[in-house]
């Protein structure tokens, strides 16, 4: 998303497969987990380092505030691996979409991205593959946005969107 007027910025994305090495017997958990984000043994095992993958995160993040749908998972392991491979913890602002959604979209059947989702009318391409649920996670922000910025008085800044979300949290 690009700041002031957001918009997408579909050419400005980052993604990575981290590698893992799988073991010579997977256990159901991990198939349940290469069906569900489709990422299979052989990509998991030529991915890219942790460490490695976390710095190349970070130099794309920079300063920038990182807004995401139910981000508290998100937040806390991407600062513990980071503290982990990198020996930091960043200092970005980080808001819950899920949050400001509940505030100004009425009605929604469950607090899941997917009610979200449907309720607006985005549709995702391939849902658990991390840049299509963060495209669709970028087009409920751009589809709630008026509704936001009337909350917050008409401001249109990060601080004030996220003074926004944690009203409802």
């Amino acid at each position: 998303i690009e700041h002031g007027s957001p918009r997408l910025a579909i050419g400005d994305s980052f993604e990575v497969v981290l590698r893992h090495e799988v073991p010579a017997a997977v256990c159901e958990a991990d198939r349940e987990n290469i069906l569900i984000h489709g990422i299979g043994v052989g990509a998991q095992q030529a991915g890219v380092a942790p460490g490695e993958a976390l710095a190349a995160f970070w130099r794309w993040v920079g300063d920038d505030p990182i807004i995401g749908y139910h981000a508290a998972f998100d937040r806390a392991l991407i600062q513990r691996y980071s503290a982990a491979h990198l020996g930091h913890r960043a200092a970005n602002t980080w808001v819950d979409l899920e949050h400001v959604v509940l505030l100004v979209v009425p009605g929604l059947p469950s607090r899941s991205l997917d009610a979200a989702m449907a309720h607006l009318g985005v549709h995702c391409l391939r849902r658990h593959q991390a840049a299509a649920d963060a495209l669709a996670t970028a087009e409920v922000l751009l589809r709630v946005w008026s509704r936001a910025r009337a909350e917050m008085g008409g401001r249109s800044d990060i601080a004030a969107f996220g003074r926004l979300a944690a009203r409802h949290h």
